[in-house]
């Protein structure tokens, strides 16, 4: 038997020994869970990843009444992303042969073929884009204006710099609606350099943008124009939480650079700056101004801004551009525990020179929204503003159910109440109820002159019932357009059930009446289409679609549609290919 001492010795021996074991098994087991990790990310660097869809749809209308309209219509559209060892690369590709669009008031509008392809690889922080693209630098400047041509990203942690060099392409193709801007009288070439510095207590930056117009095959009444934009910003963290932002803008525009150019500057001022600017009579010299101060926590903010935009300010590279006001508004945010949402903005506007021999005003403006979700099943969405806004007129699309447009107005005025109601928690229905009414007159600009006042009320209500196999949708939709003197009330019942026979097959049926009541014309519709969908390997979707639509356009009700048509999409799903590096 064991003395005590020794005993204590045996037992602090074994103990010491099983934990040095166990620490040299804690350390193994780290080395181990160490390479694993690395070569799950060496795995990870060397697998190509690839998603996206190919889209190839067609359709063909046999009787096709509308005079101007092409029988056959197609698009393709690819969207692909590429993934390899950090570096990203998507692009994307659109051709079209152009559609129809069908107006109940004036003629059919045929818009007009186009193809574009674009891509953006990126790694790191740094982004090159390729061929038709789009950058915002700030909406005095360069902003919502795509670009064909090449342009570059730098932005890492606190500076950075972008760059652009192409054609302008003031709207997407596919909603190209204005002639002005469907056939253009000259190519506008453009580029832009935004450059900043951030840090956490201060920031601050310049926007550069130069445009100008070229000759164009064609030769029209309208005139050459250029434009040169200088921008300066910038914001300051005045205590936490608590920032000063400011932006200075100068636009220097020529609408005629056919027009003598006489020099009124001093070459040595920053009018001449890099040599953009060059102070001359024909050109139209205007500022912006802008300083806000703004208090945020996580669920609420609070702003006070100032702004000031000189009358006959814009950039060329910044579509429908509003200006001539001086306006100081107040700006707060908020999100409640009781599921309240809201936005509202309060202030006074002054218009800064006459209009049309109109006195200077001054304006009380406010813009709110608000979102109350009463409980699970019950929801309320309130929006008012009396900011001017850009809208559209209203058209009946060839080739969907949906209301196109064809030109835009600006409203001074919008509300727009809507709710939403599910019959209980598992309840299959759901109502969806809204009404908007908006006002305002037309707007100016350069693809567009509308000289006309506009209201637009509409009133809906969908009700959506879920089943196993079933999904029933019942829209009633009325739509009152008025324009200076003319008036147009449109009334819509739509239904339409999808089916699914099956995991990988689907039926959906759908029918819609329209009836368009205005001054000079009262014409019914009834458009009645079918839609089959199936599924191969989940990755391959072809559709087949037929549609009928009746009119007495024509002053005898008839069928006056029939189209045809079918869609193929190829979806890709993360194709992984290994690099054999992995293996050395």
């Amino acid at each position: 038997m064991l003395k005590p001492k020794l005993t204590l010795i045996f037992i602090l021996g074994n103990l010491i020994f099983f934990q040095k074991k166990a620490i040299l098994q804690i350390d193994s087991l780290e080395v181990i869970n160490n390479i694993k990790e690395n070569i799950k990310n060496k795995a990870q660097d060397s697998i190509m990843l690839i998603n996206g869809a190919l889209n190839i749809n067609s359709q063909y209308n046999f009787i096709n009444s509308n005079t101007g309209s092409n029988n056959f219509d197609y698009r393709i559209n690819a969207n692909v992303n590429i993934k390899y060892k950090g570096l990203n690369v998507p692009f994307q590709y659109n051709f079209s042969n152009g559609r129809t669009i069908s107006a109940f008031q004036g003629p059919n509008i045929r818009t007009p073929s186009f193809k574009n392809f674009g891509m953006s690889p990126s790694k790191n922080n740094t982004t090159i884009h390729i061929g038709n693209r789009k950058m915002d630098f700030s909406k005095y400047s360069y902003s919502n204006v795509r670009f064909k041509g090449f342009g570059f990203e730098h932005t890492p942690e606190k500076f950075q710099i972008k760059f652009f060099k192409g054609e302008l392409e003031y709207i997407n193709p596919e909603d190209l609606r204005y002639f002005s801007n469907v056939d253009p009288p000259f190519k506008r070439k453009a580029w832009g350099l935004n450059s900043a510095f951030k840090s956490e207590k201060i920031g601050f930056g310049f926007n550069i943008f130069k445009s100008f117009d070229v000759d164009h095959l064609t030769v029209t009444q309208n005139t050459k124009k250029e434009n040169v934009v200088l921008e300066v910003f910038g914001n300051y963290n005045i205590v936490q939480n608590l920032d000063f932002i400011f932006s200075r803008s100068l636009s220097a525009l020529t609408y005629d650079t056919a027009l003598e150019r006489t020099i009124i500057g001093n070459h040595n001022t920053y009018y001449n700056m890099l040599g953009l600017f060059e102070k001359n009579s024909s050109s139209i010299y205007a500022y912006t101004n802008y300083g806000s101060i703004k208090y945020s926590e996580e669920n609420y903010s609070l702003g006070i801004n100032f702004e000031s935009i000189d009358p006959k300010y814009k950039s060329l590279g910044s579509n429908l551009f509003d200006n001539n006001y001086t306006s100081i508004t107040v700006d707060g945010s908020f999100i409640s525990e009781k599921k309240i949402q809201g936005y509202a903005n309060l202030g006074i506007r002054k218009t800064k020179q006459e209009v049309n021999n109109e006195p200077q005003l001054y304006n009380l403006v406010f813009a709110s929204t608000l979102r109350y979700q009463l409980n699970d099943n019950n929801g309320i969405n309130l929006s008012f503003s009396n900011l001017r806004n850009t809208n559209r007129s209203y058209f009946i699309n060839n080739q969907t159910f949906e209301v196109d447009s064809i030109s835009l107005s600006q409203t001074n005025l919008s509300t727009k109440i809507s709710s939403t109601h599910r019959f209980g928690p598992e309840s299959k229905y759901t109502l969806t109820n809204f009404v908007t009414r908006q006002s305002g007159k037309g707007i100016e600009s350069d693809s567009i002159n509308i000289e006309n006042k506009v209201l637009n009320l509409t009133i809906g209500s969908t009700l959506s019932l879920q089943l196993s196999k079933h999904k029933i949708i019942a829209n009633l939709i009325y739509l009152n357009s008025q324009q200076t003197r003319l008036t147009t009330n449109i009334y819509t019942i739509d239904i339409s059930d999808k089916i699914d026979y099956s995991k990988k097959g689907s039926i959906k049926v759908s029918s819609r009446f329209n009836y368009y009541l205005s001054e000079n014309d009262k014409r019914p519709q009834q458009v009645f289409r079918f839609t089959h969908l199936f599924k191969f390997k989940e990755s391959i979707e072809i559709s087949n679609m037929l549609e009928l639509r009746a009119s007495d356009k024509n002053e005898q009700f008839g069928i006056t549609d029939f189209f045809l048509g079918g869609e193929i999409s190829y979806k890709l799903n993360h194709k992984q290919i290994v690099n054999l590096d992995l293996l050395k």
